[in-house]
């Protein structure tokens, strides 16, 4: 009984190690997604803005304080399925500020016979909140923002903050 016990355990331990979540890679100017996979491979950034006129303190941030006081902009909201390039997906560079050999596209559409579309993002505003999706295999987002210093902040939010939304 003792050994099958500890086969189990051994078991569950491996299986559980083969679905890990990978970290994702982020900077201002990309982002390398090792969950990414030929099946898995779309990628959402939203500009996020402050529901009322509030301040967050970067210092003193956490994921349920972003999901309470932040909410999509409308005005930029884009969608892409990360085409093959030969480079395998998990290791790729999806820039934001580069064409990257695809196209990202206006989401939700205003009009669904008009699709828009552009081939880069440009350079991620420094000042503003960021929501990034399609990262991850157990559906964290990623909110970024750029500190007037050029400094990178990056909060994952877990989806027992944000489903409840």
């Amino acid at each position: 009984m003792y050994r099958v016990s500890i086969a189990i355990i051994i078991s569950l331990l491996i299986v559980s190690c083969s679905f890990s979540e990978k970290e994702v890679v982020i900077t201002k100017d990309y982002i390398i997604n090792p969950n990414w996979s030929k099946q898995a491979n779309t990628l959402t950034v939203t500009r996020m803005r402050f529901k009322e006129s509030l301040e967050i303190d970067i210092n003193d941030v956490s994921p349920a304080l972003l999901v309470q006081v932040l909410e999509r902009d409308s005005t930029f909201m884009f969608t892409a399925n990360v085409a093959f390039d030969g480079v395998e997906y998990a290791k790729r560079k999806i820039f934001f500020n580069k064409a990257n050999g695809f196209y990202w596209r206006k989401f939700p559409s205003v009009d669904p016979s008009r699709s828009f579309k552009i081939e880069m993002l440009n350079e991620l505003e420094a000042g503003i909140w960021y929501r990034l999706g399609g990262l991850s295999t157990i559906s964290t987002l990623y909110y970024i923002y750029i500190d007037t210093r050029d400094s990178l902040h990056v909060i994952e939010v877990p989806a027992s903050y944000w489903t409840n939304y």
